[in-house]
């Protein structure tokens, strides 16, 4: 073998030893099929810490969690869009640990309650529709919680993703709050393909997920006009099968720091919310 001859089959091998092979470009999507049921154990707990000088001296904290089966029929798909009703089965509510009779009976209403999500096999929300037959608070919890559900479930892009990639999603909608005033939203979701992955025997695609959130508007108060400046983060991960085009799992944790300010005084607000989905 000449010197040349021997130094091409080197090289050949090197490369051939140090190259990786390419891996494809997968398509994640949701898949949907009419009257197919999906069932997901749900848990929201929100704590949150209020300062406001003027009503206490000392800052004012709830934590508050809502645990429920979380049921999602396809009730029927037209035009790329399908429809599932949202329900929620044995919910329970609980106040700083601790069950109340109150909670118990906002819990057996939310058990009553449904609402419609319309959404393409991207993931890109198309409405929700509000709760009927409920009382009004019961309607603006839904409401906020169909909000959240729609905010953090993924979306994707239409064209393959490789491991490494990410793609951002901008959602600018009207947020529900508890008072029963209307702020604007505004949340920027930067998601990435980290791969294929096992958790706790599951299979999926991983998929990260970080954001950014704005919230502001007037709201009133005890007959005084507050004007609301909340910034926030979040970030989480969510396994995806993308044979059957579903969550598998979702674990998401949010952290809101906001001021509702007046003429008169001006009261701080801090929450962090961990919302978690893991199918049945």
């Amino acid at each position: 073998m000449t010197f040349r001859l021997a130094s091409r089959v080197l090289i050949a091998g090197f490369a051939a030893f140090g190259s990786t092979p390419a891996v494809a470009a997968i398509v994640l999507k949701y898949q949907f099929r009419p009257g197919a049921e999906s069932r997901y154990a749900l848990s929201v707990e929100n704590r949150t810490e209020i300062r406001n000088p003027v009503a206490s001296p000392q800052p004012i904290v709830t934590v508050m969690t809502t645990a429920a089966e979380m049921v999602q029929r396809v009730k029927a798909v037209a035009g790329g869009v399908a429809t599932l009703e949202t329900r929620l089965d044995r919910p329970t509510v609980t106040l700083l640990g601790t069950q109340s009779a109150l909670k118990h009976e906002f819990a057996k209403l939310l058990a009553r309650t449904r609402f419609n999500v319309r959404v393409n096999e991207r993931g890109k929300i198309h409405g929700i529709d509000e709760a009927r037959g409920v009382p009004a608070e019961v309607k603006r919890f839904v409401a906020s919680l169909g909000q959240a559900l729609a905010q953090f479930q993924p979306v994707f892009p239409e064209t393959g993703v490789e491991i490494g990639a990410t793609w951002t999603n901008t959602v600018l909608a009207p947020h529900a709050l508890a008072t029963g005033d209307i702020v604007t939203t505004k949340i920027v979701a930067t998601f990435g393909y980290v791969g294929p992955k096992e958790t706790s025997g599951r299979r999926g695609e991983s998929v990260s997920v970080k954001m950014e959130i704005t919230m502001g508007g007037n709201v009133k108060q005890a007959g005084r006009v507050f004007s609301v400046d909340v910034k926030g983060t979040g970030n989480g991960e969510i396994l995806w099968d993308n044979d059957t085009g579903s969550v598998v799992t979702s674990d998401i944790s949010v952290n809101l720091n906001g001021a509702w300010k007046s003429a008169a005084m001006t009261v701080e607000q801090m929450s962090k919310v961990t919302t978690k989905l893991v199918r049945q």
